[in-house]
């Protein structure tokens, strides 16, 4: 059975581990921000308030990343790895809380910190200045879908985390980069024998233009548009992959368990 205190124990056991490390990352992210509100309030010149939050979701990102590989890193070394798989908590347990830690509270602390250093420090900068600058914070829809792509993002490199031994994040990316290069090429000969032969892609100077990314696009046509043509959504399909993984993540780290 779930319980909640096994589950709390094994939170508080990953944040004690990580909490220096992680902790140093917050604090570059912190510094950088601080230098980047002072150049803004002193500089002549005009500053895109959106960059701050970019550099927000840069850091969120990066801050997700390693998470998911040190929430598991005891895995990596074999005494370490029979303490933590001798740890009294369940599977579920363990998993929940790595993936708790790693995801939802990474995502959470990293933009409460930009949210606080950028009230704070514009109100200060104001005050010095006498400035009347707006916060810049962006709205809530872009801060959902900044967070839908760091819970895609996680799903990869938590599955990485346990899929890879040594250098998880590296070989993740790099097989990530590698998947998708793959994909795309095949949907794009799929799109030249099909959707012209349907008529759903003129046939007139057909170009693919391969990058290894969503932004692809088959006659000057976004992938992601190319996708919709024939009834499937980006999302969708993003969304079935992060479950995938994260099932994936649950069988992997049961299989070490036994």
């Amino acid at each position: 059975m779930f319980s909640i205190a096994r589950f709390s124990e094994q939170f508080m056991i990953l944040f004690r581990q990580n909490k220096n490390r992680h902790g140093l990352i917050l604090l570059i992210f912190i510094g950088f921000q601080v230098f980047s509100l002072a150049d803004y309030f002193t500089s002549s010149t005009q500053h895109d308030m959106g960059d701050f939050y970019k550099t927000a979701v840069f850091m969120t990102v990066i801050l997700s990343v390693m998470a998911c590989q040190d929430v598991f890193n005891k895995l990596r070394s074999t005494p370490s790895g029979i303490q933590y798989l001798m740890t009294p908590a369940t599977i579920l347990e363990k998993y929940s809380a790595a993936w708790l830690y790693s995801s939802l509270f990474a995502f959470t602390v990293a933009q409460l910190i930009y949210f606080g250093v950028q009230l704070v420090g514009i109100d200060l900068g104001n005050l010095i200045t006498g400035m009347g600058s707006g916060f810049g914070f962006p709205d809530w829809k872009h801060v959902w879908n900044v967070f839908l792509t760091v819970m895609y993002l996680h799903s990869v490199f938590f599955f990485g985390s346990l899929f890879f031994r040594k250098n998880p994040i590296v070989k993740t990316l790099v097989s990530y980069i590698g998947i998708v290069l793959i994909f795309t090429m095949a949907f794009a000969w799929y799109a030249k024998h099909y959707l012209i032969n349907a008529q759903l892609v003129q046939n007139h100077g057909f170009s693919i233009n391969l990058n290894g990314s969503m932004d692809s696009s088959i006659n000057g046509m976004p992938l992601q548009h190319v996708l919709e043509v024939i009834g499937l959504k980006i999302e969708w399909i993003l969304g079935i992959v992060a479950l995938l993984l994260w099932s994936g993540s649950y069988v992997l780290l049961n299989k070490k368990q036994i």
